[in-house]
């Protein structure tokens, strides 16, 4: 295995989000369970991807499986059952977010494209694109790979997720019967 290093950027990252989360949530407020989801996230994130998992799921396809698990359903369930959005808004510094704001005009052009069934289409999309047998070879001979293959798994599962669970912006009308029953099948 080598030497295992502490993956500084990526905990100074998730530490950053979890401070603008907690100030944040002084300016609105969430329940416990959500704080509690919220946190689990970020921790179960900080583990796939800081920890000797990381590494090793380079070297073991058992250990790559296992991580990809948790990047696709449990750390963006958790983050989405949160619904952190606005306690993140509210908790960043002034000029952050005015340069978000200054963003309105792109997030108004990609809306479009966050529809239910598009979200779906990319999940599946890229969860298979990483698994075809060329492209996963590739992320072993090319590390630099992996950096591209773990936020686009991300970023696709947490707009699926973002779909199943309703969190805010609510862009998108709820899914009819409800989600509820939609996690059951999830799940069980």
């Amino acid at each position: 295995m080598g030497i295992w290093i502490w993956r500084l950027g990526i905990t100074a990252v998730l530490l950053t989000t979890t401070v603008c989360y907690g100030r944040g949530r002084r300016f609105v407020p969430s329940s416990q369970m959500r704080a509690a989801s919220f946190t689990a996230g970020i921790g179960i994130l900080l583990l796939a991807l800081a920890t000797p998992l990381h590494q090793l799921a380079s070297q073991y396809f058992s250990l790559r499986v296992a991580q990809h698990l948790l990047l696709i359903a449990w750390i963006p369930a958790l983050l989405m059952a949160a619904n952190p959005l606005p306690q993140l808004l509210a908790g960043l510094p002034a000029e952050w977010r005015g340069w978000l704001e200054e963003k309105r005009p792109f997030v108004a052009k990609i809306r479009p494209f966050t529809n239910r069934g598009i979200a779906w289409l990319l999940f599946i999309s890229t969860f298979w694109l990483w698994y075809d047998p060329a492209i996963h070879q590739a992320t072993l001979l090319y590390p630099l790979l992996r950096w591209v293959e773990i936020p686009t798994l991300l970023g696709a599962a947490l707009l699926y997720w973002w779909h199943i669970t309703q969190a805010y912006p609510y862009w998108h009308a709820p899914p009819i019967p409800s989600s509820e029953p939609h996690l059951l099948k999830l799940w069980g």
